[in-house]
């Protein structure tokens, strides 16, 4: 249809291109520990890990976008080994707390495995795209413009939870893994 265009109107029409990336993945398998390590501490070795109660529901269900805290209230005061600190918000527990327990004796590993498949961190869905127009000005001169979007939707890839047992924090999650949307504006003369 636009096969014999010629002149400015060529030049407009002519040498668009559009790229993607495209990104899904499953989040990672989550290695719980004790948040007092009585192995690290006194015997110099081994990490610590809870006991898993036996029937229990370990993984929470629904999307993680329900799980949010209060952003509207503030800066939520959290005690840490006895250090008051704050967070901006927090996202409500990745797991059922309930389903994990300190080990019997201080000195035991506990029967969690090191890393469990039951439950996992946030995973990815992450959109990027680029356009790019190429214009001959010569036979042997181009200009190229482009324009590209990482992570074109501005969606939130949240971090990992707090994997301490026993922890104020224990289970939720308070960073971003990613960057708010990023655009890019670029040419290039090529010869």
């Amino acid at each position: 249809m636009l096969a014999g265009v010629t002149g400015v109107a060529d030049k407009v029409i002519s040498g668009w291109a559009v790229n993607g990336i495209t990104t899904f993945q499953e989040g990672l398998p989550l290695a719980l520990t004790m948040n007092t390590n009585f192995l690290t501490t006194y015997a110099l070795q081994g990490t610590q890990r809870p006991n898993v109660v036996a029937g229990c529901a370990r993984k929470l269900g629904g999307p993680i976008q329900k799980r949010l805290g209060d952003a509207g209230s503030g800066p939520v005061p959290v005690v840490i080994n006895g250090v008051t600190t704050t967070v901006n918000q927090v996202i409500n527990p990745e797991f059922n707390l309930a389903c994990f327990t300190a080990p019997t004796t201080n000195f035991s590993f506990g029967n969690e495995s090191r890393t469990d498949n039951g439950i996992r961190s946030p995973g990815t869905a992450n959109y990027d795209l680029a356009l790019s127009k190429e214009t001959h000005i010569t036979e042997r001169v181009s200009l190229q413009l482009r324009i590209e979007s990482f992570n074109l939707f501005n969606r939130v890839q949240f971090g990992s939870p707090n994997l301490l047992i026993n922890n104020p924090l224990a289970g939720q999650i308070t960073t971003q893994a990613n960057s708010p949307r990023l655009l890019q504006l670029g040419g290039r003369v090529n010869f």
